[in-house]
């Protein structure tokens, strides 16, 4: 537990930093790959936008990126009306006109203005996408007056550096986000009945979430919350296991991990601010972990808790209670 720990704490340190589509050229050579050699390339020819796209995908297949995307203001950069589609964007980049720019997403499903429509087996990976108000988004919303949305059931996420977005990954269900590097306002991932594995998450703003999933599983994630997101927590999860994650909080009345009925095992909340809470915890399993310099080490509710060879260090209050939690062989 300790060295996997040590790697993660090290890994939030070093992580801390209308015709045409526009195809910036890179800035050298793409190495040719024998895996790409039946895909399709993103194109206007062979894959053309609509009124609020750049490229739309519309058949099942595997498709590739030649360059740097541009998404014009309020567009998606690759929109997806197909089951059974893999993107790969060869380390390229897609990039918009700023955060602040609404409706602007990296890459999503049709967009609905009435009834639903749900796609399926899309893998996304291997890029970057930055500058946009939404990075991926799976689960897509039409206007607050209206109940459509579209989204994307088992879906992949690997390997995507996503910078200034202020929501990261949005899935629907069954899916899954790997390896990933987040720096967001709001969210980094919403992960409902999905699991979240390897990924170093920032979040800037008051009141973000790092990763939030209700029904799945977290683990080997490391996030760092902002010292101007006040009020934010870092994982908060329903229903679901995190393990072995880290939890670093750079400000104020922040939560390091906030759960209800899960599990919590070998993971570590650290500060210097000696304020927040290291774990809330609801009817919930706490085993193998430290809390460091909160103010609350442990904030337990309900009956039907247990906490097991947990530790809480340099707090003021190492456990708050109004439960009937078990406690066993803890060092606080």
């Amino acid at each position: 537990m300790n060295a996997t720990l040590a790697l993660m704490t090290v890994g939030l340190a070093a992580s801390s930093t209308a015709a045409q589509p526009t195809l910036v050229p890179p800035t050298g050579p793409v190495k040719p790959s024998d895996r790409f050699a039946s895909s399709v390339t993103l194109s206007a020819r062979a894959t053309p936008g609509d009124a609020d796209s750049v490229f739309r995908i519309t058949a099942p297949g595997s498709y590739v990126l030649s360059g740097n995307l541009r998404v014009p203001s309020g567009q998606t950069g690759i929109e997806i009306a197909s089951d059974n589609v893999t993107i790969d964007l060869q380390g390229f980049t897609i990039f918009g006109a700023g955060v602040d720019d609404p409706w602007s997403v990296g890459i999503g499903p049709q967009d609905r203005e009435d009834g639903e429509v749900e796609f399926r087996n899309v893998l996304v990976r291997n890029g970057s996408i930055s500058d946009l108000e939404t990075a991926v988004d799976l689960l897509r919303e039409a206007a607050p007056e209206s109940s459509a949305f579209s989204a994307v059931r088992n879906a992949r996420v690997e390997s995507l550096r996503i910078t200034n977005v202020e929501r990261g990954v949005e899935l629907r269900v069954a899916s899954s986000v790997k390896d990933c590097t987040i720096a967001a306002d709001l969210l980094g991932v919403s992960a409902p009945f999905s699991n979240v594995t390897g990924c170093v998450i920032e979040i800037a703003d008051d009141s973000g979430v790092g990763i939030w999933a209700s029904g799945g599983n977290v683990s080997g994630c490391a996030v760092s919350l902002g010292p101007n997101a006040n009020n934010a927590i870092g994982i908060d999860a329903i229903d679901g296991a995190v393990r072995e994650c880290v939890v670093t909080m750079l400000d104020t009345d922040q939560i390091g991990i906030d759960v209800q009925r899960a599990l919590v095992t070998g993971s570590l909340v650290v500060t210097d601010e000696e304020s927040g809470i290291g774990i809330r915890a609801e009817n919930s399993h706490l085993v193998d972990c430290v809390v460091s310099g909160v103010e609350i080490g442990f904030q337990l509710d309900g009956d039907d808790g247990l906490v097991r060879n947990c530790s809480a260090l340099r707090t003021d209050d190492a456990i708050e209670s109004t439960s009937g939690a078990v406690l066993i062989d803890n060092a606080f």
